[in-house]
């Protein structure tokens, strides 16, 4: 196989139709792939699982006897890699067939391939409809915290492609329940990696299933802790940014804390007055009902939804479980 053999990662837990369906989708690349490694992350059926993954030789199976979380058996599958570069892809999610042929063309035109990233655009299906998101690609020296938090930028886990020694070197932080994406990014280009932005949506982000991912279940406290751990990485602004989106989940406990974030973030201009206003509204919601709070994300993002469908050009068409 001509340069480069591009590896797989595909973490799984319990979701073996949704499994069939990603292991196809990276099968299906016109870029062709040197191999396919699905980590089991101590599945309840490993049967289902190993009958998920096919028999495709390229495909090979590594099972967890106990649980490792998302950064933990992501990296076991970086371990065991041989390509040159390494993409990973959530069991959930689905890639274009043309995913890996954009990336890899992309890395190879960059001024230093080993030391580059290349992400793109998903297309995000939820049960309100489709978007397309992020809408705009990093600055070439923007801080990563303030292109996530403070311009709405994206950097999901799916969509990223780098060479493999980079993944190893850097890897997961194994301990971390959320924002496992975006502490990886954060710390990859705290080591100087640069990014590159494709802004065709490569990737199928499922929003409209029944399983639960990980990241949605919030825990506030673990999140301000995380954020303390790369504070030293991010610039100001971005920590002051991500506090005032995490205040709404604060605001039966820590009421004073969570408004004080959002009055720093919009005293230093980290907010415009639209999003603070939307950021006070939610903690209102919060306050008074924590039931009610928990709707206001599909609330958002189907006005998002308006927004980006009018602007947005559509992805070729693939096919998907309903």
């Amino acid at each position: 196989m001509s340069w480069p053999r591009v590896s797989v990662v595909i973490p799984t837990r319990d979701r073996p139709d949704c499994l069939a369906e990603a292991v196809a989708s990276v099968l299906r690349q016109s870029h062709p792939v040197s191999e396919v490694i699905v980590v089991d992350d101590a599945s309840r059926d490993p049967d289902a699982t190993r009958s998920a993954v096919g028999d495709d030789p390229r495909v090979h199976l590594i099972r967890n006897d106990r649980s490792l979380g998302g950064g933990g058996t992501r990296n076991l599958g970086v371990a065991s890699a041989t390509g040159d570069l390494v993409a990973f892809l959530d069991d959930d999610d689905l890639w274009h067939p043309k995913k890996l042929e954009c990336q890899v063309a992309a890395l190879a035109g960059s001024a230093d391939w080993q030391r580059t990233l290349v992400y793109c655009a998903l297309q995000v299906r939820g049960r309100a409809g489709e978007i397309r998101l992020p809408a705009q690609g990093i600055g070439a020296e923007e801080d990563v915290g303030d292109y996530l938090w403070r311009r709405g930028g994206w950097m999901q886990t799916s969509s990223l492609l780098l060479p493999r020694k980079l993944a190893a070197e850097i890897s997961f932080r194994p301990e971390l329940a959320a924002h496992q994406d975006w502490d990886f990014v954060i710390r990859l280009a705290a080591a100087g990696v640069a990014f590159v932005f494709l802004p065709e949506p490569l990737v199928i982000y499922r929003d409209d299933h029944a399983g639960a991912r990980i990241s949605r279940r919030p825990d506030p406290q673990a999140s301000l802790e995380w954020l303390e751990s790369v504070r030293s990485l991010i610039s100001p602004a971005a920590y002051r940014a991500f506090r005032a989106r995490r205040a709404p989940l604060l605001a039966r406990d820590r009421p004073l804390s969570a408004l004080t974030a959002i009055g720093a973030a919009v005293r230093h201009g980290e907010l415009d007055p639209l999003r603070a206003a939307r950021l006070l509204a939610a903690f209102a919601v919060a306050f008074v009902s924590p039931v009610a709070y928990r709707a206001l994300p599909p609330m958002r993002l189907r006005g998002a939804q308006r927004r980006v469908l009018s602007s947005s050009p559509q992805p070729s068409s693939t096919h998907l479980r309903s």
